[in-house]
Order: C-alpha cells, then structure tokens, then sequence
C-alpha cells in the first residue's frame, strides 16, 4: 500500500496532465527494456495477457471519464477544484482513482508486452508520481470544497484498490 500524504496546497501539484504521463511513462518504460533488459519474459502469454490487463484498463478509463460525463461535473485533473461533485457509485465505491488505476494498468499491458521487467519502471513511476504530486492535491481540493462528506468518502474508500 502505498503511503498516502496529506498535502495542504493544489497549486504545488504536477503541470503534467496524466494522460501526457502515461505516454512519458510507456517511454520510461521502452527504453528501459532496451537499454537495461533485465528478464526478458516476453513468450505466448505476453500478448494475451497484454491484451486482458489493457483492455481492462481501458474500460476503466473510458467507463469513469463516461460516469463523469454523466454526472455534470468536471474530469479535468489540472483543476480538481471546478468539480460539481464527486462520485461515489460504480467503481468509485471499489477506488477513489478508477481513471488512474486504468491508465496505470494500460501501463502494466505495456510491460507485458515489451516482455522486459525492466520495463515495470515505467508502470512504477506512474504510480509513484500519481500518489505523490497529483493525487493528494485532488483530494485537498476535493475535502476542501466538499468537506465532510468528502472525508468520509476517502476513510471508507482506498486511494487505488
């Protein structure tokens, strides 16, 4: 589990969309497995597996930004303080982040892909950053605009699974 940081301040968050951390990260990550190719796994099980955990990622990506949609409210993770609510139906009673532990898992379906556990570096680092310079600065906003309810939300859900 990861250690979760109670951060004060959204305006010291990443300027880095997500999305364009995803694609930096599956970077990391391919260069990592050509210049330091630490157990090279790929076989027939690469593909499929590839295949499983992306298409799971992708659904959890498409489906919470669709629940966004649906619901009015902001999915823009540059300005978590423009949210009209937030959710707690759906995959949002299983995580707080179903968008992020989607693009994380499309990350993971990189990795197996590649077939290098040097590649992992990249699905790492997402997660890490993730955890450190964007998420914390959400749920600041997140409590501060919705108070209570949010941190009651937060204490029963956890932050990726």
């Amino acid at each position: 589990m990861l250690h979760e940081t109670n951060f004060t301040n959204p305006m010291k968050m990443t300027k880095i969309p997500p999305v364009a951390q995803v694609i930096i990260f599956a970077i990391i990550a391919w260069v990592a497995s050509n210049y330091v190719p630490i157990f090279n796994f790929r076989g027939a099980y690469s593909i499929p597996l590839s295949i499983i955990t992306g298409g799971l990622g992708l659904v959890l990506v498409i489906w919470s930004v669709g629940q966004f949609r649906r619901a009015n409210t902001s999915v823009d993770p540059m300005s978590p303080e423009s949210a009209e609510r937030f959710l707690t139906s759906g995959f949002y009673r299983i995580t707080r982040n179903p968008m992020y532990l989607g693009m994380a898992l499309l990350l993971f379906a990189w990795v197996f892909y590649i077939g290098a556990f040097s590649a992992i570096i990249g699905a790492a680092g997402f997660i890490t950053c993730m955890s450190i310079w964007q998420i914390p600065f959400e749920e600041a906003a997140l409590s501060k605009r919705f108070g209570t309810e949010y941190q009651k939300y937060k204490a029963t859900v956890r932050r990726w699974i």
